[in-house]
């Protein structure tokens, strides 16, 4: 009962011939491929912009190693009232 139901399936399938293919074809193809790359590109000013933003957190972070490792060598007393002095001003008028 199910084969038989298989081969008709299979059977039907023996009448199907190709579809023959727009001459454009090919062309719409490469077309829509070429938008999809130029779509994906990356803009070098963004690119540079972005590079030129990483190596500046880097430095930054860089600078606040160094500042924190002498900070450690100057003793803990003194690293807290020089984080205290640097980031929380007591002459400041203006409370945000």
């Amino acid at each position: 009962m199910i084969n038989d139901q298989i081969d008709k399936t299979l059977n039907s399938l023996d009448g199907l011939q190709r579809v023959p293919a727009s001459p454009f074809l090919y062309q719409k193809i490469r077309l829509r491929l070429s938008i999809q790359l130029e779509a994906q590109r990356v803009n070098p000013k963004l690119a540079w912009r972005l590079a030129a933003a990483c190596l500046l957190l880097l430095m930054v972070n860089v600078v606040s190693l160094i500042r924190l490792h002498n900070m450690e060598r100057a003793g803990a007393e003194t690293a807290v009232q020089l984080l205290y002095g640097n980031y929380i001003s007591t002459g400041n008028v203006h409370s945000y």
